[in-house]
């Protein structure tokens, strides 16, 4: 039985979106899903709509290649996204629209080397701004290993009949210099 529990027991997740520091996921006051790197490789995830499905209330419209419009709780409208799209603390929300444009400007990024992705739903107007009514999605990256070097890389290769062929190359190379001092962590 104790064996049993131990198969079960969960590792803690961390959220970094509420800006106080790492805080265990049970001790955040909102609503917030988070999707750990190991899961996001189980499911094969390498963009936005490979994991949506995934988070309750939240979906996109697609209006093609690198082109989405982010959804939180169904709430969306003409003009400016009303869900705030983060790379790290880097808002990439993307261009309004004009108000009878539902538009879909806000970009779709690659999933290649993430920790997390963290969704917080409700209005997130006092920590992420205007674009945040309906809520934010934080993609926080991996961040460099000060004690070790580190490489990994992927090469994806396709064939479509009667099309053309298709591919892509990822890598990430972590370069530490001086142990436990000062790292560099390249991702392409």
């Amino acid at each position: 039985a104790k064996a049993a529990r131990d198969d079960n027991a969960s590792e803690e997740v961390v959220v970094t979106a509420m800006k106080r520091g790492d805080q265990a996921l049970q001790e955040v006051p909102s609503s917030v899903a988070v999707m750990p790197a190991e899961q996001l490789e189980r499911i094969g995830a390498v963009e936005f709509s490979d994991f949506s499905r995934m988070v309750a209330g939240l979906n996109f419209a697609d209006s093609g290649p690198g082109n989405k419009r982010y959804i939180i709780r169904g709430i969306s409208t003409a003009g400016e996204p009303q869900a705030a799209l983060y790379y790290d603390n880097i808002p990439t929300t993307g261009l309004g629209g004009a108000a009878s444009d539902f538009g879909g400007v806000q970009p779709d990024l690659n999933l290649y080397d993430v920790q997390q992705i963290e969704v917080l739903r409700g209005p997130q107007g006092t920590l992420y701004g205007s674009n945040s009514q309906a809520g934010v999605i934080r993609i926080v990256t991996k961040q460099p290993n000060l004690d070790r070097f580190e490489g990994a890389g992927t090469l994806e290769l396709s064939n479509t009949k009667d099309g053309a062929g298709n591919g892509a190359i990822k890598g990430m190379v972590n370069m530490p210099f001086g142990p436990g001092q000062f790292a560099v962590r390249l991702v392409g």
